[in-house]
């Protein structure tokens, strides 16, 4: 998209998080449809959805923007949208537990991408090296470890740490140059999808869809993200202190 080089243009000279560095958030979302319209978009009794997946730059703490997205019916899996938004980058990719594959994982890592990505519950985790954690901080556990019972994996990084609601996570990295407490925080930024998600829903009312055709579907999806792109275009140019919203 030309507007999409226009705005790396305004965002070029920002480096993402202090000492943490530019990320790429990867992650979809839902778009309801009506079931008696949309046959081709069936999931589910009651569940007829297509979904956008996304990925999202953070280029400063203030500064993010989706730069690629993938139109799908509802019975993509996330992690069959992220081989299409996965690619070779300095940005550290940042993804839940929808995208978590320890074949594509082990390909990540051969191909030196960077990546922080929620572990799924019952995955098997076989310690190779324990290391300090902090005191005084929600850091529970920071180790060299390996994935699957079948050891065909190559070392990750472990990051366990505790919300401040008490809620327990556990991430995997190849962040082996940060601290545990910038893991955490790295991970902890990926809430910005979630409301990018919600601002295009409820600005641009993307919760009504103007075609129930995959065409007119994908198309509402794409002038989104134009919609969105464009607003923090004007913003940065005109160095406005306007939310989004009041600028679109």
């Amino acid at each position: 998209f030309k507007v999409l080089h226009e705005l790396s243009f305004h965002t070029h000279h920002l480096s993402g998080l202090p000492n943490i560095g530019r990320l790429r958030i990867v992650d979809a979302t839902h778009i309801k449809l009506p079931a008696v319209l949309s046959e081709w978009a069936y999931v589910t009794k009651g569940w007829n959805v297509v979904k956008m997946h996304t990925r999202l730059v953070v280029a400063s703490p203030d500064v993010h923007y989706p730069d690629k997205i993938i139109p799908s019916n509802g019975k993509a899996s996330d992690h069959e949208g992220g081989e299409l938004l996965i690619e070779v980058s300095d940005a550290t990719y940042v993804m839940d537990r929808g995208y978590m594959d320890k074949i594509r994982m082990n390909q990540w890592i051969k191909d030196e991408i960077k990546f922080v990505i929620r572990l799924k519950s019952d995955i098997t985790i076989q310690v190779e090296e324990e290391f300090e954690v902090p005191e005084g901080k929600n850091i529970l556990r920071d180790a060299k470890v390996i994935l699957g019972a079948e050891r065909k994996m190559r070392p990750v990084r472990l990051v366990e740490y505790q919300d401040s609601k008490g809620k327990i996570y556990k991430v995997a990295t190849t962040r082996w140059d940060l601290l545990s407490t910038e893991i955490a925080e790295i991970y902890r930024n990926r809430w910005i999808v979630e409301l990018f998600f919600k601002w295009i829903k409820q600005s641009l009312r993307f919760v009504k869809v103007w075609s129930t055709k995959p065409q007119g579907i994908w198309n509402q999806m794409f002038i989104a993200m134009i919609a969105y792109i464009l607003t923090l275009t004007v913003k940065l140019k005109t160095q406005s202190e306007k939310s989004m919203l009041s600028i679109l």
